[in-house]
C-alpha cells in the first residue's frame, strides 16, 4: 500500500500536523510519496545552500504573494523586492556603476539577504520543535518518495505551460494510469475535518427546520451520511527520533502488512464501485477487524505506552480515519484551502469534469489529533490546546451521496 501525502502549495504550513501525517504514514505503509511543498520542506536545508540573491529575493516574494498572506505592509515589501530584482538582473551589466548606486544595491542586497535568513532560521527552529526535521532523514529511506512538482518553496504562480503539467501530474498521483504501481490512498490534513464541517454547516443552513428535526434523529443510522470512519488511535509520537521511528515501524510492520494487504484490496473495490454504502460495506466485512487487532497490539506497545503514559512531553493522541472522497468534494479542498494554485485548480476541473475514466470515489485516510484523556489539566499547554482543539472534528459525517 503506498500512502499519498500532498500538501501544500499555499506557502502555509502547518509542520504540527504535516509531521504527524508523515511519520503516521511511513509507521504504516510500504511507501509513502511526499509531494508539492512538503516535499521541497524535506530539501529545503540542501536547496538554500544554492541559492543566489535572486533566488532568495523570489523566494520572498513568492511567500509574500499569496491572498492567503495578510502580512503588515505586504503591498510595499512587494513592490520594494520587484524593484530589486529588476535592478539586480540588471546590475551585473552596468560596466562604471555610481557610487551612490553600487552603495543602494549592495545596503539593498545585505538587507534581503538576512531576511531570506532570518526567515529560513525561524522555519528550521519551528521544523525542529516539532519533530518535523527528524523527516530528513526518514526521506532517505527507500520506501519514502518525494515528488516536487513543478513547485518549489514559496513557489505559488506557474505559467500555463506549468500549470497544465502539474494538474497531470497531480491525477497521476492520486489515479495512476501504471497498472503495475501499487494501490495507494490519498493521506488528508487536519484542515480536512474542517473543511467537512463547514460543509455540514452551510447544508444546515439551506435546509428546512423540521428536516433538519428528521436528519438529526437519523443520522446515526444512515450510512449515507459517512465520509470517513474512525478505525485506529496511536499515541503521539513526533518527538521519537528518526531512529526511534524506524525501530517502531520494524516492531510493528508485520500487523501493519496484514492491515495494508486488506486496504489494497479494498482500494481496488473503490475504483470499481459508485456506491458510497457498499464500499464502506465491503471495508466493514473485510478490512475492519485488522484494525481492531492493530488496536490491540498498539495498546501494548511498550514505546507507545511510554509516550502515551508521560505527560511532560505528550499531550495528545493521534486519530487514524480511513474513508472516501469524490474528485469533487477534494478539488473543492484544494480550492477553500489553496493546497494548488488557482491556474492548476482549472487544469484539475477540466481534466476530470464528465471523466467516466476516474472512479466515483477513492479512498483517502485522516489523522486528526484529539486530547490525552490521561494528561492532567495542570500539564497542559493552554497555548497548544487552544491550538490543537480549533480544529478538534467535532462531527466525521457528511452526505457524499
Amino acid at each position: 500500500m503506498k500512502i499519498i501525502v500532498f500538501n501544500t502549495e499555499n506557502s502555509v504550513i502547518n509542520f504540527d500536523s504535516e509531521t504527524q501525517m508523515v511519520k503516521c504514514g511511513y509507521l504504516m505503509a510500504d511507501t509513502i510519496c511526499i509531494a508539492g511543498q512538503l516535499g521541497a520542506h524535506l530539501l529545503f536545508e540542501e536547496e538554500y545552500k544554492n541559492f543566489g540573491i535572486l533566488r532568495k529575493v523570489q523566494f520572498l516574494y513568492d511567500i509574500l504573494l499569496p491572498e492567503t498572506n495578510h502580512a503588515e505592509d505586504k503591498e510595499v515589501y512587494l513592490k520594494s523586492l520587484l524593484e530589486f530584482m529588476k535592478i539586480a538582473k540588471d546590475y551585473p551589466k552596468i560596466r562604471n556603476p555610481t557610487q551612490d548606486l553600487s552603495f543602494a544595491y549592495n545596503n539593498s542586497r545585505r538587507l534581503y539577504s538576512d531576511w531570506f535568513d532570518g526567515y529560513r532560521e525561524n522555519i528550521l527552529n519551528l521544523q525542529k520543535k516539532v519533530g518535523f526535521s527528524e523527516l530528513s532523514a526518514l526521506s532517505k529511506e527507500p520506501n519514502i518518495e518525494t515528488k516536487l512538482l513543478n513547485m518549489s518553496l514559496g513557489r505559488y504562480t506557474h505559467s500555463k505551460h506549468e500549470a497544465e503539467s502539474n494538474a497531470k501530474l497531480i491525477l497521476e498521483l492520486l489515479f495512476p494510469t501504471n497498472k503495475s504501481n501499487k494501490p495507494s490512498i490519498l493521506m488528508l490534513p487536519l484542515e480536512f475535518t474542517s473543511f467537512l464541517e463547514m460543509l455540514a454547516e452551510e447544508d444546515k443552513k439551506d435546509k428546512p427546520i423540521d428536516e433538519l428535526k428528521e436528519n438529526n434523529d437519523d443520522e446515526d443510522d444512515d450510512d449515507s451520511f459517512l465520509c470517513l470512519l474512525q478505525v485506529l488511535k496511536i499515541p503521539d509520537f513526533r518527538i521519537l527520533s528518526a531512529l526511534q521511528v524506524k525501530a517502531l515501524k520494524v516492531e510493528l510492520s508485520e500487523p501493519f502488512k496484514n492491515i495494508n494487504n486488506k486496504l489494497e484490496a479494498w482500494t481496488l473495490f473503490c475504483k470499481k464501485s459508485d456506491n458510497s454504502v457498499e464500499i464502506f460495506d465491503n471495508f466493514n466485512e473485510n478490512v475492519l477487524e485488522y484494525f481492531t487487532d492493530m488496536q490491540n497490539i498498539i495498546d501494548h506497545n511498550q514505546t507507545l505506552n511510554d509516550l502515551k503514559n508521560n505527560p511532560s512531553f505528550n499531550f495528545f493522541e493521534n486519530n487514524f480515519c480511513v474513508g472516501i472522497c469524490p474528485i469533487d468534494l477534494l478539488l473543492m479542498f484544494y480550492e477553500v484551502y489553496w493546497v494548488v494554485d488557482p491556474l492548476t485548480l482549472s487544469y484539475l476541473r477540466k481534466r476530470t469534469k464528465n471523466n467516466n475514466s476516474y472512479p466515483e470515489y477513492f479512498p483517502i485516510l485522516h489523522i486528526y489529533p484529539e486530547l490525552n484523556g490521561g494528561v492532567k489539566d495542570e500539564d497542559k499547554s493552554e497555548e497548544i490546546i487552544e491550538d490543537i482543539m480549533e480544529n478538534k472534528p467535532k462531527k466525521k459525517y457528511l452526505r457524499i451521496d
